[in-house]
């Protein structure tokens, strides 16, 4: 899994993640609207996701 910050770029790991055949990810680092635990779980929820893929 390549993982990228969505602060920092969300496509920088994008073509590392295709070369490799894993799974590519944005997470954020900064609360969404609805707050920083929301944005903690969605991130979470994200990265078991893309767990689950080969």
């Amino acid at each position: 899994m390549v993982v990228d910050n969505l602060q920092s770029g969300p496509d920088v790991g994008k073509g590392i993640a295709e070369t490799l055949g894993v799974p590519h990810i944005v997470l954020t680092n900064f609360p969404s609207e609805k707050g920083y635990l929301a944005t903690l779980i969605e991130n979470v929820d994200i990265v078991l996701e893309a767990s689950k893929k080969k």
